[in-house]
């Protein structure tokens, strides 16, 4: 088990988000907490595998960039759905911002995550499920 946390720089922390840390170190599959505004501002290191990207890149992101559309608004409408300490299981696909194809196109997956609300102002742990290749959808 690789127990590392790539971080943006941290300005306070509460009880919640300290327990949350204490468990995303403890996890084997790729994990991020993702704050309400959609960036990503924790990720373990198997996240960087998933990504093929490093989790200073991973950091700097915002999830909401690579999600499909009508991914994004179904995933917002569960998320104002579910309760602080409630988890629910969501699956969607999304572009791999950071690889692409041979011929530059984007790399799509679809992507089985457990979200977790972590506390009221709706920070969210993402821990990942599985992940698989998938055709390019049309994007409108």
């Amino acid at each position: 088990m690789n127990n590392e946390i790539i971080t943006q720089p941290i300005t306070s922390l509460n009880y919640d988000l300290i327990k949350t840390l204490n468990r995303m170190v403890e996890y084997e599959v790729p994990c991020g907490l993702v704050t309400p505004d959609d960036k990503q501002i924790w990720v373990n290191r198997q996240s960087e595998q998933l990504c093929h990207a490093s989790g200073q890149e991973l950091v700097q992101v915002k999830t909401s960039d690579f999600l499909h559309p009508a991914a994004l608004a179904d995933l917002y409408q569960k998320i104002r759905q579910t309760s602080k300490n409630t988890s629910f299981e969501y699956t969607y696909r999304a572009r791999m911002g950071f690889k692409k194809n041979e011929d530059d196109s984007d790399i799509w997956v679809q992507l089985t995550n457990v979200y977790e609300i972590i506390d009221d102002s709706g920070n969210r742990l993402a821990r990942n499920l599985g992940s698989r290749e998938i055709a390019s959808p049309v994007v409108q």
